[in-house]
């Protein structure tokens, strides 16, 4: 094992990466598709970031839903950001549902786009 590359924070399986951490992850998987689960949405991940955010913001209807998915879709980044973050600096655990700002957001857009 190569001693200077980290460890996924989130499942210590995989060495960590964008992807990996935001996407691949199973703790990330499983966050995402909660929420394509809430929207009815069907689709599969695509292999980077910013794929996965334009591909999701195009298949959005309306102005309105495109741009609340926006800011679902930064929560969602955010809240795994911090997960990642408490787990690397704290030795905390990944929590799927923290009292945060981002939860915040991110309840109170899904309680507008259902």
């Amino acid at each position: 094992m190569d001693e200077g590359v980290l460890k996924c924070a989130l499942c210590q399986n995989q060495d960590e990466s964008l992807e990996h951490s935001f996407m691949w992850c199973p703790k990330a998987e499983e966050v995402w598709k909660s929420c394509y689960s809430w929207l009815d949405i069907k689709t599969v991940f695509p292999s980077s970031m910013r794929t996965h955010y334009w591909q999701l913001v195009l298949m959005i209807g309306n102005k309105e839903n495109r741009e609340r998915w926006r800011l679902v879709w930064c929560c969602i980044v955010w809240v795994l950001w911090n997960n990642r973050n408490n787990i690397m600096m704290n030795g905390g655990q990944f929590q799927k549902r923290k009292n945060s700002a981002g939860d915040y957001v991110l309840y109170l857009v899904m309680d507008q786009v259902i």
